[in-house]
């Protein structure tokens, strides 16, 4: 193919709205470029949840520092935004992204798990309520649980974006709109992303070593190109 046609090519297919399969081979070409860079940053989140949930066999009131997991999944995904914007990726970005970070992943991190919390609880209740209340509450519950994970897939690759609107608050409304803007298609990404970490957690050294770092970037390889499509349809208008 020659240079013109392929660059029409890429240039048609910035263009076309973002999919999951694009997103995933995308994903999977910045981990082969990126590995030696994504991996260890992966490690650090993996050596932190092995090191929380080892203390809470002991200690279980330690599960509550959970949260904290937010900032090294800031930091992925900080990686994971450069190389989607085709800038240069390193690991210091990874450290210096935790500590630039640390406010809004810890905010958004706690506010997720404390929602997740609240409507999990209420599933169960309602499951054990019975009746048409129960399961009014039970279906309203799991709805906000969908949208919930949806949102967090959305949010974390905006928050944690190089370029962008300023604020939190903003960022969190643009990942608000974009969750809503294709709400099939995200919660088709949702469900992948969700199975492929269980899977990994099942199999444990992927989620240590490479499954973040891999979902961190699939994630934001959609997201992001979704995002900057709305926001310069809002800017149209």
């Amino acid at each position: 193919m020659s240079p013109e046609l392929d660059g029409d090519a890429t240039t048609a297919e910035r263009r076309s709205p973002p999919n999951i399969g694009r997103a995933v081979r995308d994903a999977a070409s910045d981990f082969y470029f990126n590995s030696w860079r994504v991996v260890p940053a992966n490690v650090v989140f993996g050596a932190l949840l092995a090191l929380l949930l080892l203390g809470a066999v002991r200690w279980p009131p330690l599960l509550l520092a959970v949260g904290i997991l937010a900032i090294p999944l800031a930091g992925l995904h900080r990686m994971a935004a450069l190389a989607c914007r085709g800038r240069a990726v390193s690991f210091g970005d990874f450290i210096g992204s935790m500590r630039e970070l640390a406010g809004p992943a810890l905010g958004l991190g706690s506010i997720s798990a404390v929602l997740a919390v609240v409507f999990s609880v209420n599933l169960v209740t309602g499951g054990n309520l019975g009746g048409p209340l129960g399961w009014i509450l039970s279906v309203l519950s799991l709805y906000g649980l969908a949208v919930l994970a949806m949102g967090s897939v959305a949010a974390w690759p905006i928050v944690a974006d190089v370029e962008g609107p300023a604020g939190l608050r903003a960022r969190l409304r643009l990942a608000l709109y974009v969750t809503l803007v294709r709400p099939g298609p995200m919660l088709a990404l949702t469900l992948l992303l969700a199975t492929f970490l269980a899977v990994s957690t099942a199999l444990v050294a992927p989620l240590l070593s490479v499954s973040v770092a891999f979902y961190s970037l699939v994630a934001t390889r959609y997201v992001l190109p979704l995002a900057d499509r709305v926001r310069q349809r809002e800017s149209a208008q």
